[in-house]
């Protein structure tokens, strides 16, 4: 698994370093894009945590609105969940430091 990270990161490291504005967004942003959003779903994950349900978003076909509804959450899950993604946080972010480094 971790060969497969690394590769991912040099593939993306490589991207950066021929344009400083790609079609996908700026080099900095796509370097932070996966630390972003695991830094999202931590708060996510916390705020389940605290208020013992998740929220979730459905779409009422009879007036096509999107809803939020409350969903029950296992909590010895999400704890796991979050503890996993916490234990993920430290190398997602020398990833992305070593994505805006190289972009130059």
């Amino acid at each position: 698994m971790r060969i497969v990270l690394s590769i991912g990161a040099a593939v993306f490291v490589a991207a950066c370093a021929t344009s400083s504005t790609p079609v996908g967004g700026t080099c900095e942003t796509r370097a932070n894009a996966e630390l972003t959003a695991l830094k999202a779903a931590i708060q996510t994950s916390e705020q389940n945590l605290a208020r013992g349900y998740a929220l979730v978003r459905q779409l009422d076909p009879a007036t096509g609105q999107v809803t939020e509804v409350q969903a029950s959450v296992n909590s010895a899950k999400e704890r796991q969940n979050l503890s996993n993604m916490q234990g993920r946080l430290g190398s997602v972010q020398a990833e992305a430091d070593a994505g805006v480094a190289a972009c130059g």
